[in-house]
């Protein structure tokens, strides 16, 4: 069953949208959601969140960056009486841009890909990989690597909870990581689902952390990162 949330102050537009998501998929859980507060503590177990942007201090860009910090791999329908907000909607990954009134078509379209998406974002959860230390032996979450940092000899591998040092080297790691994993610097190699925003010389990932991007890097890096978000 699919747990979505709807957040968006305006009654009529709400109570169209909560129609037109039961008719779509009659046994998901449908959240109603009209603060930061609420939605902020409430969606930790969420597979889909319809978000509204509207043009004031709260225009939900903000908001969606808060909620990338907590859950980074969320998709984020955003909700818009216009275009304004499209390229800042997906520097935070927006899953989707939808102009308001939204049609029953476009929505239908938009859960069936959610439910895709969840899907294939459950298996690729399962995935593992196995690091070894000369006395521990881990098996990994391949989807809680944020990113691998080379120093000297060794491996840095960050996941959410902890850091492993492992033997190895950057391009057998990559090798290993495959598709969603970008070489940005001859020193680091990052998860694109961390992501939060990047400028020429630095990535920042979405629990704060900052990572290296190599200036000869930076396009491809921009072209990888954009057909990713296409693709997930």
């Amino acid at each position: 069953m699919m747990n979505i949330a709807l957040f968006e102050d305006d009654a009529i537009s709400r109570n169209q949208m909560n129609q037109f998501i039961l008719k779509a998929v009659p046994d998901c859980d449908v959240s109603e959601y009209t603060t930061e507060e609420e939605l902020l503590s409430g969606q930790k177990d969420l597979d889909l969140l319809f978000l509204q942007v509207r043009s004031d201090d709260h225009n939900g860009i903000e908001l969606a960056r808060k909620l990338r910090k907590i859950n980074g791999c969320l998709p984020i329908v955003f909700l818009a009486d216009s275009t304004d907000y499209v390229y800042d909607a997906f520097n935070v990954r927006a899953f989707q841009y939808l102009l308001k009134p939204v049609q029953e078509s476009q929505l239908q379209n938009v859960l069936i890909r959610a439910e895709e998406y969840a899907d294939r974002l459950e298996e690729c959860r399962q995935a593992r990989i196995v690091l070894k230390t000369k006395s521990t032996t881990y098996s990994v979450i391949k989807s809680e690597i944020s990113y691998i940092e080379s120093n000297l000899k060794k491996l840095l591998v960050h996941t959410k909870n902890e850091c492993i040092e492992i033997y190895g080297s950057m391009k057998e790691m990559e090798d290993r990581l495959g598709t969603g994993f970008f070489r940005c610097h001859r020193g680091y190699l990052v998860d694109l689902a961390y992501v939060q925003s990047y400028s020429t010389d630095t990535i920042i990932l979405t629990n704060g952390e900052q990572v290296l991007l190599s200036r000869e890097r930076y396009r491809d890096f921009d072209l990888a990162y954009r057909n990713y978000l296409q693709k997930s």
